[in-house]
């Protein structure tokens, strides 16, 4: 009668931890669901700002601002390499090899305000590090 009793218990605690388990299971995969659903879905959208179908040969290194304006150094089909800005439409040209720069050497920064840092060579000789917003250049350390 003990067996008989102990048989009907433990099958009993089976059905039991097994209800339990399974209240565990549903618990966790509404719960998956509530937060997936809070979850929000993030769009993205791409703008191309140069490719090498153009002026480009080579784009190089890039920074991007909040604004969505790309500083970046490229190398022209002319030859020569050089700073540019874009945020999708024109290409600004920054600073290049046609003038005071013979050689770029870190690649450019862009701010929030449109201010664009990057270090070059001048034509002259020696090394610099350089801002430039709006077309006017400033020379940072030299």
């Amino acid at each position: 009668m003990i067996r008989l009793f102990a048989g009907i218990a433990s099958r009993a605690l089976r059905r039991v931890m097994a209800g339990l388990i399974t209240c565990a299971v549903i618990a966790l995969v509404l719960h998956d669901v509530v937060v997936s659903a809070q979850r929000k879905t993030t769009r993205y959208s791409f703008t191309e700002i140069a490719n090498t179908s153009g002026p480009f040969l080579v784009l190089a290194f890039s920074s991007i601002n909040n604004q969505g304006t790309v500083a970046f150094d490229g190398l022209l089909d002319t030859g020569d390499f050089g700073i540019f800005t874009g945020a999708g439409g024109s290409i600004t040209t920054v600073a290049d090899g046609s003038g005071a720069f013979s050689v770029f050497a870190s690649l450019p920064s862009i701010n929030e305000a449109g201010r664009v840092a990057f270090s070059a060579i001048q034509d002259g000789g020696g090394e610099g590090i350089f801002t430039s917003k709006n077309g006017v250049l400033t020379t940072i350390a030299a």
